[in-house]
């Protein structure tokens, strides 16, 4: 009872009113006072059952950057949530804490899910964090090997990326885009049935590069997209040869 009465205790100073207020300024929680606490103050609490809402308090402690005790909640949360999360951590800017999500379930089936999610979760990213994304992405692709399937959606999603208003998610879908080619024309040696669809896309691929690097041109003046373009298109040509008429 001892115990419980301490979690309680701490529970008092976390999770009441003053846990949520403390998500728009959170100075206090975050000082020395305070920083050896949390985190066996939410085992306690999960371990008694304290919290009335495991999922709040979950992003609550994402929108904190509170990796180590996010991922005490995380495997008590359902399978669905582990997608929302990791959009949620990277809308926030919380690449490390998306890492920390992702890397808990690698080499099970989410990972095909994560890796979604984190292609979409790109539009989200800034210029600050642009190159640690590339970089993860390209580390999953390598890891793992994924069906043709999974490949061709993800290559689909790249390619109808609007670069207008959100010129970042568009240059890190350019960079990524041979890398997924790349994988789907090697993964498609093994599967000849797959070899004409994958071929038609690729060539869609090709077309959509250039169109919307010419829109970003034509529309934003934005020069450096096209030059991104370009460097995409040369990368492209050295994996599998451009349509005919290009």
């Amino acid at each position: 009872m001892e115990k419980v009465g301490y979690a309680q205790h701490l529970k008092g100073h976390f999770f009441d009113k003053a846990w949520h207020e403390s998500v728009k300024d959170d100075a206090w929680i975050k000082s020395q006072d305070y920083k050896a606490n949390r985190e066996p103050m939410l085992a306690l609490c999960l371990r008694y059952g304290l919290l009335k809402d495991l999922k709040q308090s979950f992003y609550d402690l994402i929108k904190c950057d509170f990796r180590s005790e996010a991922l005490l909640i995380l495997p008590q949360l359902p399978n669905e949530e582990l997608e929302k999360s990791i959009y949620f951590a990277l809308k926030l800017n919380r690449i490390n804490m998306a890492k920390e999500i992702l890397r808990r379930y690698k080499g099970t089936v989410y990972y095909t899910i994560m890796l979604e999610a984190l292609i979409e979760g790109t539009q989200y990213c800034s210029i600050e964090t642009h190159a640690e994304t590339l970089a993860w992405l390209r580390a999953l692709l390598s890891d793992y090997s994924f069906s043709p399937l999974i490949l061709r959606d993800i290559l689909k999603d790249l390619i109808s990326v609007d670069g207008t208003g959100n010129p970042n998610h568009l240059a890190i879908s350019f960079q990524i885009l041979p890398d997924v080619a790349r994988q789907l024309i090697s993964i498609t040696c093994k599967y000849p049935e797959e070899q004409e669809m994958v071929s038609d896309l690729l060539n869609q691929t090709y077309f959509a590069v250039m169109r919307e690097a010419n829109a970003r041109a034509l529309n934003d003046g934005n020069v450096g997209c096209e030059n991104l373009a370009l460097k995409t298109l040369q990368k492209l040509h050295a994996i599998y040869p451009p349509p005919i008429g290009l």
